[in-house]
């Protein structure tokens, strides 16, 4: 008898170690297919400015075209903000959504700056902190860029 319960086991182990490996070749397949054809896009992310002629206030667009062309449902967000040299927060913009396999959404931030701060802008630094989820939201990646216009 104990033979049969350590062969069972052992099955039972093997077959769950496969299963851990299907799920993630999967997720990183689909993470990676996902990221580089977001990347590899027409435009994969757009820059508008516009400016208000009666205010002088400043618009800045940015949008991003995400594609899963993964196997689960992802999540992506995106959080910019832009501060000044000395660290006080002129502008902010958030955006998230999920997005089914095979499908593609698009992630709007508009940051609104004043006039002085519009005419200041080179006397500022930006932080744009990502955020990718997928396969329920266990996988998670995140990434901060900081820099300067």
């Amino acid at each position: 008898m104990p033979i049969d319960r350590t062969r069972a086991l052992t099955v039972i182990l093997v077959a769950s170690e496969l299963t851990s490996l299907v799920i993630f070749l999967t997720v990183a397949y689909g993470s990676l297919n996902t990221l580089a054809a977001t990347l590899q896009g027409e435009r994969p992310i757009d820059i508008d400015m516009d400016r208000d002629p009666m205010t002088g206030d400043s618009r800045i667009n940015l949008g991003i075209n995400v594609q899963n062309r993964g196997f689960y449902r992802i999540y992506v967000g995106i959080h910019a903000k832009l501060l000044t040299n000395f660290g006080q927060q002129i502008s902010e913009g958030i955006d998230s959504r999920y997005v089914e396999p095979g499908d593609e959404g698009e992630l709007t931030l508009v940051l609104t700056l004043s006039r002085e701060d519009a005419l200041n802008l080179s006397n500022t630094r930006y932080v744009i902190q990502f955020d990718f989820r997928t396969f329920f939201d266990f996988v998670s990646i995140g990434i901060e860029l900081e820099g300067s216009p």
